[in-house]
């Protein structure tokens, strides 16, 4: 199970090196898909969020990221 925070380590990379006008969109995205039985039972959109709040690095994009998960 050594592959696990590895795993992890590259989601969090991958997150925090994507263009915040992406990560935006697929926050959105992934929030509204929450909705539907699918996509909400395998990603639900808290986790997705927290996810992306780790990017979080200004009060500008706080309240950027706030703004799309508002709407």
């Amino acid at each position: 199970m050594h592959w696990i925070p590895e795993l992890f380590d590259r989601l969090l990379n991958a997150v925090g090196s994507a263009p915040l006008w992406q990560l935006y969109l697929v926050v959105g995205v992934l929030l509204v898909l929450e909705t539907t039985v699918a996509v909400g039972l395998v990603t639900p959109g808290e986790v997705v969020l927290l996810t992306a709040a780790t990017t979080v690095g200004s009060v500008g994009e706080y309240a950027g990221l706030a703004a799309v998960a508002a709407v």
